[in-house]
């Protein structure tokens, strides 16, 4: 005689498989790469070119990009090149996932038509600092996001020494 019974799952074998499910989706969220502001070498690296450029106010821009991968990158600085309100900096395609930069304190805060050129043409994130805050254009989306309010946050964690 045939019995259903036998073929159904126990209760412990779909706990077995909820638990196995579970794990596979935090496996997965751990492998998914932080957001590189969540790198305190980044936000140091934000720091400086800020400071280059006299916190906006210089007329030129200070620039770094990132090369690598998105779990695994180096900041690499660009030396400047002291224009105005722009700057040559090299990008290797296949390589370079993302540039940051400053925009100048009489200029917009958002990545310009060229930034997102750019980004386009070598598929890789466009940030800008400004006074208003940090930007990023995303050339898969087509969207640019304003992910910080301000300057203010570049300091948290920093003490000051009187």
């Amino acid at each position: 005689m045939f019995s259903r019974d036998k073929y159904l799952p126990s209760r412990s074998r779909i706990a077995a498989l909820v638990g196995l499910a579970a794990l596979v989706a935090v496996d997965a969220l751990a492998n998914e790469p932080l957001s590189p502001l969540d790198n305190p070498e980044v936000v140091a690296a934000l720091r400086t070119v800020w400071f280059q450029t006299i916190n906006g106010r210089r007329g030129t821009e200070a620039s770094f990009r990132l090369d690598g991968k998105p779990s695994a990158y180096r900041i690499i600085t660009s030396p400047p090149t002291n224009e105005f309100r722009k700057q040559k900096l090299e990008i290797i395609p296949g390589l370079t996932l993302a540039v940051f930069h400053v925009h100048t304190a009489k200029g917009e805060p958002e990545p310009s038509p060229a930034d997102r050129s750019i980004a386009d043409r070598y598929k890789l994130r466009m940030y800008t600092i400004h006074l208003q805050g940090l930007y990023e254009y995303d050339p898969v989306t087509k969207r640019t996001t304003k992910l910080r309010d301000g300057v203010k946050w570049m300091n948290r964690g920093i003490q000051e020494v009187y």
